[in-house]
């Protein structure tokens, strides 16, 4: 296996994969066989080069390009090779659990996500739900670029400075709320008043503006401490605990240890590495330089979750590289040149004037021109689905396999105009979206349902959506009716849920309006009697109660077969608790069923009724 490799290698990826000892860059484009060329060399490392297999680290991003190293590492060497791959953060993970009682960490702790922070914050503060999402946002990218809540506190110290210009520190809600007032008065006072008032004026609209800004950094430092003490207590750690606390127990205790375990080291998608990250692999070289890190040129100018844009530099600096030690792999197997050259035009862009020159230009393996790129203009949403279709319906009539044609869009509105254009021309399309799949009308109903039991003993106002969904299913409401409970809400400055269930009355809804009104709010009540169940069987008794399930059975098409699927397909992954299935049909936020079901806060409405929601 290993000679067939070598042999089917280009140039330039031999010599990558010949390459002995000392550091090494390897840049590689899209499609130009990175992971070939990584895993041969690692290959040759053991099988030529003597290197034993345990020394050698591999460190990539994801789960899935560990899992796709280690496939093609035993394609190569065979099952019980014992080459470390591991992603960044399962790589800290371990070394922290090895080494807790140093760390000051209980060796059992859990891993929170991203989201599983939005929700603690959510529940612990009492915020929105963009904020929560804003702030777990915020607070991972500050671990990444190692800015602690010290350096923010600091910052916010100044902002106290610019206000004190105005008023006493026990004076800025009250002084705030005045010139609110003042504002929102302005207009009230005569045109000399205003002319009197005018420096003032800007004076209130100033201090506002500052204040805005003050209480944003106050609100999120006290919610960034507040997430920190929770966590604490249930004994879990972030995915910017791990590097950080890996990072401070390297800098404390040396990395002795960890040098003689590991001699070589190979980092894949370097681009990423954010400040952190680039500090251990500095502790993880301390000894030897033996590293090789693979990056793309092309996505080192973004700064993705604190990765900065010149840590290609910073390494070639860091590690003395050569111009003998950087490798272009420069040979695509995945496109044709004429598409290549578009991109390289279209990617030269990105780069400052300076540095355009670093936009490396890939050719095809084979010197395969291929066919022009075609870009073509559409006036709607419309008519650019209508033109998609017909081009599949051309690559068909040519004996294209349908498994052979694949649609990708932007946005999810563009996803749903092709599929309906396709399944109208009764073309069979398969969806890779989760997030239209959640934009179907039986899902949205059904979770609806689920958002007003949630919602019923704390009445938000995005909890009048899902009200509306459900008297609408099937055009169950008339417009009409609609209005009328629209106004009565606005006119009586009332909530809606309060309006349906204690003013139903003076609404003067159609008797069909009230009819409807009436059974929807029997079902939830009689729902809400069964809301201790586990939320798959609630789901069934949703289907059942709701009559959605009758509906379809009535009907016999296509679509209600779909429908059938769909919501089958809900129940079992709430049994599931899959972890990417998100609900944002109408969340702020995306909030994953496995963190939901882990917090037990999505329908554990037996406490305090109160919940994330």
């Amino acid at each position: 296996m290993l000679e067939e490799l070598l042999t089917n290698l280009t140039s330039r990826q031999r010599d990558a994969v010949e390459h002995v000892s000392g550091p090494f860059l390897i840049l590689a484009g899209a499609g130009t066989g990175k992971t070939t060329t990584i895993t041969g060399k690692i290959a040759c490392m053991i099988k030529v080069q003597g290197v034993k297999p345990e020394k050698i680290l591999a460190l990539t991003f994801s789960r899935e390009a560990a899992r796709n190293m280690e496939k093609k590492i035993y394609g190569l060497l065979g099952q019980g090779t014992n080459v470390k791959v591991s992603t960044f953060h399962a790589f800290c993970a371990e070394l922290i659990r090895d080494n807790s009682e140093k760390c000051g960490i209980s060796e059992q702790f859990t891993i929170f996500e991203e989201i599983d922070v939005a929700i603690l914050i959510y529940k612990d503060l009492g915020t929105t739900s963009r904020n929560a999402t804003l702030y777990s946002s915020t607070i991972a990218k500050a671990k990444d670029l190692n800015i602690s809540i010290s350096k923010f506190k600091d910052y916010l110290e100044t902002r106290k400075e610019s206000l004190l210009n105005f008023a006493e520190e026990s004076r800025f809600e009250q002084f705030y709320n005045e010139c609110k007032v003042n504002l929102n008065t302005f207009h009230l006072k005569d045109s000399s008043q205003q002319k009197a008032l005018k420096d003032e004026k800007k004076k209130w609209q100033k201090f506002i503006g500052l204040y805005d800004e003050y209480r944003k950094y106050a609100d999120f430092i006290n919610a960034w401490e507040t997430y920190e003490k929770r966590k604490k207590t249930l004994n879990c750690l972030d995915y910017g605990d791990l590097n950080k606390i890996a990072l401070d127990f390297l800098n404390t205790y040396g990395t002795a240890e960890l040098n003689d375990t590991y001699t070589h080291i190979i980092v894949d998608e370097f681009q990423d590495t954010n400040y952190v990250q680039f500090e251990l692999i500095k502790h993880l070289t301390a000894r030897e330089k033996n590293i090789t890190v693979v990056a793309d040129a092309n996505q080192s100018i973004y700064a993705f979750r604190g990765a900065y844009a010149n840590n290609i530099e910073e390494f070639k600096e860091q590690f003395g590289i050569l111009e003998k030690d950087v490798v272009s792999l420069d040979t695509s197997f995945r496109s044709t040149n004429k598409i290549l050259k578009v991109a390289h035009r279209l990617i030269s862009h990105n780069y400052p004037e300076d540095r355009k020159g670093e936009c490396l230009l890939l050719k095809n393996c084979n010197d395969n021109e291929g066919k022009n790129v075609v870009v073509q203009e559409t006036k709607d949403d419309g008519e650019e689905a209508r033109k998609i279709v017909e081009q599949i319906e051309l690559y068909i009539e040519n004996d294209v396999p349908l498994k052979e044609i694949v649609v990708l869009y932007r946005t999810h509105n563009q996803g749903r105009h092709i599929r309906q254009a396709l399944q109208r021309r009764e073309i069979p399309v398969i969806v890779k979206d989760d997030a239209d799949y959640l934009k179907q009308p039986e899902i949205k109903t059904v979770l609806s349902y689920l958002y007003i039991l949630n919602n019923l003993m704390d009445p938000t106002p995005r909890g009048t959506e899902a009200w509306w969904r459900l008297f609408h299913y099937n055009n169950s409401l008339k417009n009409s009716d609609s209005v009328r409970i629209g106004e009565y809400t606005q006119r009586n400055k009332v909530r809606f849920q309060e309006a349906i269930y204690h003013h139903l009355d003076e609404i003067e809804l159609s008797e069909n309006g009230c009819k409807t009104v009436e059974k929807v709010k029997e079902t939830i009540r009689v729902l809400s009697e069964k809301k201790l169940l586990d939320v798959s069987d609630l789901l069934l008794e949703i289907y059942d109660l709701s009559g959605i399930v009758r509906h379809l059975n009535r009907l016999d098409t296509l679509k209600t077969r779909e429908a059938f699927l769909n919501l089958r397909n809900l129940c079992m992954k709430w049994q599931r608790n899959l972890n990417n299935f998100i609900i944002e049909s109408f969340l702020a936020s995306s909030i994953t069923l496995r963190s939901l079901t882990r917090w037990g806060a999505t329908l554990n409405l037996q406490k305090s009724g109160k919940t994330m929601l």
